[in-house]
């Protein structure tokens, strides 16, 4: 369980995932949210022009807060009809983004007046993404003994 969610933490606005630090560096939460920040930051965005939210809501037990469903009508009620979607805690798309985000999110958010929903393809085999995780790799072995 996220160290947030022991805390009964459900908004962006709760300070435990404003930064990453040694406290929260395992928290699933706050690095979800640190990389948001991230992206948002290299694509300059203004805070007001993205949010984050959860999926793979399953079962009784409850999962990270916002979820992506409930997310996603707030974001219509407030006038939102253009969205594009980025599952960054994924390095490759699969069947639970596709299904959940690809499929039920977009019927979702056309139910609730959106209008675009562009879902954008996650690194997949892209060349760039396959050299960083080699040099990654490479690294990692470098500093260890095998």
């Amino acid at each position: 369980m996220p160290c947030c969610e022991r805390y009964a933490v459900s908004s962006a606005r709760d300070s435990c995932c404003d930064a990453l630090g040694p406290e929260n560096r395992r928290c699933y939460r706050a690095q979800c949210y640190a990389t948001a920040r991230l992206i948002a930051e290299a694509l300059r965005l203004e805070e007001a022009h993205y949010t984050v939210s959860f999926q793979s809501r399953m079962g009784r037990t409850p999962w990270v807060r916002p979820y992506t469903d409930e997310r996603l009508a707030e974001l219509a009620a407030s006038g939102v009809r253009r969205l594009a979607v980025l599952c960054p805690s994924f390095v490759a798309d699969c069947l639970e983004t596709d299904e959940e985000i690809g499929i039920r999110a977009r019927e979702r958010w056309q139910q609730l007046g959106g209008e675009d929903f562009l879902l954008v393809p996650s690194l997949n085999d892209h060349p760039v993404w396959a050299t960083a995780v080699a040099t990654l790799l490479r690294s990692a072995t470098q500093k260890s003994e095998f």
